[in-house]
Formats: structure tokens, sequence, C-alpha cells
């Protein structure tokens, strides 16, 4: 057996624990991957594999954390958009954020609202649960927070995506359509012959 075989529920482990963390920018499958491509691309694989367990699974979560933080880049650069990771949302959340009287809101305060509105329509159990532990500092069930702040996060992400959408599509900048167009549109759409530049 490899190293690399031998090390390889340890690189699915640190896999899936970073695509929770970062489920809008990737997936356990993608970061897997990315892992053993590092692994075999700076040969460090039976390196890792005499490391002690602990030490181990530390430095697989980073080499994914790093993987997902620099896709998180390519798409923001690609698209011009910005997505939130969970660690992002608990690093503002961290900062006191709810508990704050603003003169002014930055940028991630306004989605941090939005996404605490957004997320009280949509799972009232895991507004509170964040509230209680950030605003009021209690201790509640560390599961369920974790899922909490998943949830808030992509109520975030949603939200920023929204304004950007609004911001770029707002009143006026779209064009007439006449019904027939659009449902030629359409059909073209769902038969998958859409193309770049394609109207």
């Amino acid at each position: 057996m490899s190293a690399l075989e031998k090390i390889l529920p340890d690189i699915r482990r640190a896999a899936k624990r970073v695509s929770r963390e970062w489920a809008s920018v990737t997936t356990t499958e993608d970061v897997e991957q990315e892992i053993v491509l590092h692994l075999l691309i700076k040969d460090t694989a039976e390196k890792l594999a005499d490391f002690d367990d602990a030490a181990r699974g530390v430095t697989l979560y980073r080499i994914g954390t790093q993987i997902a933080a620099q896709e998180r880049i390519d798409y923001d650069h690609f698209t011009g958009n910005f997505r939130y990771s969970t660690n992002d949302v608990r690093k503002i959340l961290d900062l006191d954020a709810l508990l704050k009287i603003r003169e002014r809101t930055s940028a991630e305060e306004a989605d941090l609202d939005e996404g605490m509105a957004m997320l009280r329509k949509r799972h009232a159990r895991y507004a509170e649960i964040v509230v209680l532990r950030y605003r009021f500092k209690e201790p509640v069930d560390r599961r369920v927070l974790h899922r909490a702040v998943d949830a808030l996060t992509e109520c975030m992400n949603s939200v920023h995506t929204g304004r950007r959408l609004a911001h770029v599509e707002g009143p006026g900048t779209r064009k007439v359509v006449s019904s027939e167009a659009a449902r030629v549109q359409t059909a073209i759409q769902e038969s998958g012959r859409a193309g770049e530049g394609r109207s």
C-alpha cells in the first residue's frame, strides 16, 4: 500500500470538514481531489503518513482550507462576486457584530443583518440559536450552532448576491422583451442549446 493510499481516509475526513465550512465555494470531492493532487505535486504523502493522526489531520485540513480559499479568490476574480465561508461568518459574529449599535454599517454587517432577517423567516430556531450564542453569550448545543451558522452563511451569500444583481440589473436596465421572444428564449434555454452571447 502506498503512503497516499494509507492516508486516503484522513484526506477524505479533511475534505469533508473543509467542504462543510466552504459549502458555497466547493465540494467534498473537489477538495479531496485537489488535496491528492497537491500531495502528488509536492511529493509529501510519505512524510504525512509518518505524522501522528492529529498532526496529519491538522495539516490536511490546512491544505484543504488553502485550496478552498484559492477557489473563492478565483471565483471572485472571474465573477466579481464574493462568497462568505462559515469561518468568515463566525469571525464577523465573534467581533460582536450582533451587539453593535451602529452609526455606519460595513458591507459585512449589512449582509449579516439582512442574512439574519432571512434566517428568521427560513428557520426561526437557527436564528434564535445564533442570537443566544453571539448576542447573549449563552451556551448552546454545538452541533445545532454549527448548522445554524451554515444556514446563516447561505442566507448572507444569498443576500449579497441579490444585492449585487440588483445593483447590476437595477430598475430600467433590462430590455423589454416581447412575449414571443421570451417564449423562444425559454425554449432555447430548456433545450440546452443556448450558447454564449445568444439571445
